[in-house]
């Protein structure tokens, strides 16, 4: 089986040529339908490379050889370095600033680039690569997510104490996957092996790592210990997202069905969505509803007709109502800065909702078995 371990390549190719060489050699084996789609998206994504993944690459905890990161080419950097929008250029200078005091020797080239994306043309296309991984699906999932009714979110959550974290993690995960009606719904639950980790962080609530992407001889699921991971629903909603029956049960179901001829660990809209649809379905939940009804509300970005500041300030004051200015802006420079990673969750999560919706699938498990014998990547457009 042809795959791509890489689950970050789409932003990251243009900052490696190699990484781009790899890619390319997994794409070019699939049948021309597939591989066309593909390119296509090679191309879009290595057309810009945006400031947060070369202060990234040039953290001292990540740094590189020089050499690597295509700075020889500097000339060619300027050009394709995205707009750096108004909002989060205090943080970004701040972080440039920094980089630049641990490796003197990059503060040159980074205060070119900054300046350089600072007064770049806002004209990068957020839909385009949206456009190609769902084709005619595009505008009916917009279409779909403005008719659905927008639920208000009950600000009040039952806390979890922390001593009795592991306790809850371990119960809500084995309920999940004793549920026979998930097992109709989602598909049978095998008996998954895998590590949790517990660390604590500001941001973020989970992260799931496939064996593939890792030197671990196991899978791992890393809880992120902050006050939003201590809101039961929060957490519970998370569980089902994380392992059963979203990532845990989809790269279990993936490594059982063997015949599918490759498969994209960066294929965000197809692994993402799957976990997000979990997230939303698993239970019937006030909650999960309100999640789902409201999740599209974050495709504005991908509309072209209006000024990508203007967009982004919207969405900040959104992020103030429920977070700190910190994570506000953390949230921002993501959807900023990684086109389309945010949106990649909901926009999977609602083809698989509306696809079932229309009677294509019975159920999620449907999804998967049509899967079995087909590239694993974000070819909704071919399906």
């Amino acid at each position: 089986m042809s795959a791509i371990n890489l689950w970050n390549w789409r932003y990251e190719i243009s900052l490696y040529p190699e990484m781009k060489r790899q890619v390319e050699n997994e794409v070019y084996k699939l049948q021309p339908e597939y591989k066309n789609l593909y390119i296509n998206l090679i191309n879009y994504y290595y057309s810009f490379i945006s400031f947060d993944i070369i202060l990234n690459a040039l953290e001292p905890s990540t740094t590189k050889n020089f050499n690597e990161l295509g700075f020889d080419e500097l000339s060619i950097l300027r050009k394709k370095i995205k707009y750096i929008p108004t909002l989060i250029r205090k943080n970004q200078k701040r972080r440039m600033e920094y980089v630049c005091e641990i490796n003197p020797q990059f503060s040159e080239i980074l205060n070119d680039l900054f300046k350089q994306g600072c007064r770049q043309t806002k004209n990068l296309d957020y839909s385009y690569p949206f456009k190609i991984m769902f084709g005619k699906y595009f505008n009916e999932i917009l279409s779909y997510t403005q008719q659905l009714e927008k639920l208000q979110k009950n600000e009040k959550q039952e806390k979890i104490h922390s001593s009795k974290l592991m306790e809850f993690i371990n119960s809500t995960i084995k309920k999940a996957t004793n549920d026979l009606n998930l097992h109709k719904r989602f598909g049978e639950y095998s008996n998954l092996e895998y590590k949790i980790e517990i660390t604590e962080r500001n941001g973020g609530y989970a992260e799931w790592w496939a064996r593939e992407l890792s030197d671990e001889d196991k899978d791992k699921l890393v809880i992120i210990k902050n006050q939003n991971t201590l809101n039961k629903d929060d957490l519970e909603l998370t569980l089902y997202h994380e392992v059963y029956p979203g990532h845990g049960h989809f790269y279990d179901a993936a490594r059982r069905q063997r015949k599918h001829p490759f498969f994209d660990h960066g294929a965000l809209c197809l692994i993402e969505g799957w976990a997000t649809y979990c997230e939303w379905n698993t239970v019937n939940s006030d909650y999960a509803s309100y999640l789902r009804s409201n999740a599209g509300a974050y495709f504005k970005l991908l509309d072209r007709g209006k000024d990508i500041d203007e967009l982004l300030y919207e969405l900040f004051k959104k992020q103030l109502k429920h977070n700190t200015e910190k994570q506000a802006l953390y949230a921002i420079t993501y959807f900023s800065e990684y086109p389309g990673f945010n949106e990649s969750y909901f926009m999977g999560a609602y083809w698989l909702d509306y696809k079932i919706n229309i009677g294509d699938f019975s159920n999620p498990v449907d999804f998967l078995e049509f899967l079995s014998v087909k590239p694993w990547g974000d070819f909704f457009a071919l399906w």
